[in-house]
């Protein structure tokens, strides 16, 4: 019904590792991090469904009842447990089922397609929650078999002050879903203004489909830049993880505590 996940894993399953949050990582970790270190001792577990999300079988899911989150990797949950994602802990605080559609390295563009497909299906939840990631990233559609779509990500994920060139580094390990095509990421590289312009009609384009089809839409986004960009409100999240130290077992995105924090925002819009 939507575009599957395409990790090299293979569907459905239940995985102590996934991603960044990798065994050989994890070992890296246990070196470096103190003996009071949480996810020492903390069993992290990836519970996927059919096509590869932390979701429920759609046959499965109360769909009119319950809010749809579209983001990342963040509220995907890499290097969380099922039980501290941020969609799972907006269930908990509110009573709310929720369905979590966010998978990493994703651009909007990727969103975009599941909103139209979700929609062509008449499944119509409760609300949406549209967390913008990275205007740098895109998602590249593609037929993988007639009738069948497949999507493969490239993009930047340095920021311009690393003082590294964005179009060719990437902070995170190549793996089997986010990929880079450095030919075509130059010529939007180059003109900033076409990335904005892209980046803006895909994030109405998407709230226009949900809101025709009476879905209401809640706009966020994740980081400083993309906030202001979009003209939605910055809660400074990027500030809280330097701040706090708030790292996941991967040691790259947020941890439960940081998860919870964000929930707490989003419980006021449920």
């Amino acid at each position: 019904m939507i575009l599957t996940n395409i990790a090299d894993m293979t569907f459905p399953c239940v995985s102590g590792f996934y991603g960044l949050d990798s065994s050989g990582n994890f070992q890296k970790e246990l070196a470096l991090q103190p003996e009071d270190w949480y996810y020492r001792n903390k069993e992290v577990t990836y519970t996927l469904n059919s096509q590869g999300y932390r979701a429920p079988e759609w046959q499965d899911i109360d769909w009119e009842n319950s809010s749809v989150f579209m983001g990342g990797s963040q509220f995907f949950g890499v290097g969380n447990d099922d039980s501290d994602t941020i969609p799972n802990m907006v269930t908990i605080l509110t009573g709310t089922p929720t369905v979590n559609l966010s998978l990493g390295g994703v651009g909007m563009q990727f969103h975009r397609q599941n909103t139209k497909m979700l929609i062509d299906n008449n499944i119509k939840p409760k609300k949406v929650f549209l967390i913008a990631t990275p205007k740098y990233r895109f998602t590249w559609m593609k037929e993988k078999a007639p009738g069948e779509l497949s999507f493969e990500n490239f993009g930047s994920w340095l920021l311009k002050k690393d003082k590294v060139d964005p179009t060719f580094s990437s902070r995170e390990p190549r793996t089997g879903y986010a990929k880079l095509r450095k030919a075509m990421f130059t010529y939007w590289a180059d003109w900033d203004h076409n990335i904005d312009w892209e980046y803006k009609h895909v994030v109405d384009h998407i709230k226009l489909m949900w809101e025709k089809a009476g879905v209401p839409v809640e706009l966020f986004a994740e980081n400083s830049e993309d906030c202001e960009l979009l003209g939605v409100k910055d809660y400074d999240l990027e500030g809280y993880m330097k701040v706090k130290g708030a790292r996941a077992r991967d040691n790259s995105h947020g941890d439960r505590n940081f998860n919870r924090r964000v929930a707490e925002i989003f419980k006021e819009f449920v």
